[in-house]
């Protein structure tokens, strides 16, 4: 996926970009609890949707991912009720087909 297609789906969807180096170096939760879809990056290249009720403990979590080859430089997320996150993820995933979620 190319910058210029990311941004034109986050301003589309509303999704918001995160530098994973600031939620790092921060250390405590940037947004308030926030549930929702979200779409990890490495570079420009999507590598993995998940879904969470809380998006940026779980961002936290993935961390994990940097240690297995991909380096997550940023992620972006779609806010969405509890009940769609199972149908959100899924559609999102069809669409994108990113490489960490095959």
């Amino acid at each position: 996926m190319t910058d210029e297609l990311r941004d034109q789906v986050m301003k589309r969807s509303g999704m918001v970009l995160h530098s994973i180096e600031a939620i790092s170096a921060s250390r405590q939760p940037l947004p308030p609890v926030y549930c929702g879809v979200y779409f990890l990056f490495e570079g420009d290249e999507l590598v993995y949707i998940g879904q969470s009720v809380n998006i940026v403990q779980r961002i936290h979590a993935h961390e994990k991912i940097r240690h297995s080859g991909r380096d997550i430089t940023s992620w972006a997320f779609q806010p969405c009720a509890p009940e769609d996150l199972r149908a959100l993820e899924h559609l999102y995933i069809g669409i994108y087909r990113p490489p960490l979620n095959t």
